[in-house]
């Protein structure tokens, strides 16, 4: 019966280690999740800030291109229409 029992110990000292691995790397994982939604929100931010300087840099270029040469107020006309037309395409769809 003592070698049983050496092995019955052995078997439960390996299975500790083992619950204590599985302990630290649940806790790693919970960290990682963690970091990984902070980044998430970080990456959404930065996403929202370069649509806002989008939308400045396009609208300098309108008011840069209206102040310009008549080669840039054409330019700046045609993309005058077509935002009218994404405009217009919005509304239809919204009448439907």
């Amino acid at each position: 019966m003592g070698a049983h029992d050496e092995i019955l110990k052995s078997l439960q000292m390996k299975l500790q280690q083992v619950s204590g691995v599985i302990d630290t790397l649940q806790f790693q994982v919970r960290q990682a999740d963690m970091e990984i939604n902070g980044l998430k929100d970080q990456l959404r931010l930065k996403d929202q800030e370069l649509g806002a300087l989008q939308e400045k840099f396009d609208k300098l270029k309108i008011a840069k291109a209206l102040s310009g040469d008549t080669e840039q107020k054409r330019d700046a006309k045609l993309v005058i229409q077509k935002m009218l037309r994404e405009v217009d395409k919005c509304i239809a769809l919204l009448n439907r």
